[in-house]
């Protein structure tokens, strides 16, 4: 959820803006639908690196990283559409994101 979530905002967060919440909103609207209905959700997020992923992971990081350049290179012309498409290819769910999403969890 927090990729899918990150992709509504994806501008934003790989231009270092960390002034959204929007990511945070789109996981909490569905954990509020859950209960809603009466279905306590588990949340489990990823931990370490798993060494048998390593090659999987870095052509992901790779992926993101040229990703990035594209958008850059995009918005810098104008292109915002473009560029849109490629930010949200490129955004990555740091520490800081995840534990926003903790944070807005825990005070539920």
């Amino acid at each position: 959820w927090l990729y899918r979530g990150a992709c509504i905002c994806s501008t934003r967060l790989c231009r270092d803006d960390q002034t959204t919440d929007q990511h945070v909103n789109f996981c909490m609207r569905r954990i509020e639908l859950l209960l809603r209905f009466g279905i306590k959700p588990v949340v489990v997020f990823d931990g370490s690196v798993v060494p048998t992923k390593y090659d999987v992971d870095r052509k992901r990081k790779n992926s993101r990283k040229e990703a990035l350049e594209k958008a850059d290179q995009a918005y810098e012309l104008g292109e915002y559409q473009a560029a849109e498409q490629h930010y949200s290819r490129s955004v990555q769910i740091t520490h800081f994101i995840a534990r926003e999403f903790i944070k807005r969890l825990a005070a539920k």
